[in-house]
C-alpha cells in the first residue's frame, strides 16, 4: 500500500525518473524503481523498499525493437490505468 501512495503523489508532479528493475524482452514487459534524479546522480543503487511501476514495451520511446536493459535510467510519466498504475513515456537518459 506504501508504494501506491507514493506513486500517486508522484504522478501529479509529472515526469519521474527511475532505473529498470527487470524488463523481460520475450514477454515485452518489466518493471521500473521509481528513484529520484539526484540519487541516481550519486550511484545510489536502489534497495527492495524503492517503489516500483510496471512497463510495457509499447510505452518505450524509441526506434526499433523496444527493451530497456537492468540498471538503466529511465525517465517517464505515471498514467492510471483500470489495471494500476503504468509508466508511459519511458526514455532511457
Amino acid at each position: 500500500m506504501r508504494n501506491h501512495v507514493y506513486i500517486e503523489r508522484l504522478s501529479r508532479s509529472g515526469l519521474q525518473t527511475g532505473i529498470v528493475k527487470e524488463f523481460d524482452t520475450k514477454r515485452g514487459f518489466g518493471f521500473i524503481w521509481i528513484m529520484d534524479i539526484d540519487a541516481i546522480r550519486e550511484g545510489r543503487s536502489p534497495d527492495r523498499c524503492d517503489p516500483s511501476v510496471f512497463v510495457h514495451q509499447t510505452d518505450i520511446s524509441m526506434e526499433g525493437f523496444r527493451e530497456l536493459a537492468v540498471g538503466v535510467p529511465v525517465e517517464f510519466r505515471i498514467a492510471s490505468t483500470e489495471r494500476g498504475s503504468r509508466a508511459v513515456d519511458v526514455s532511457p537518459f
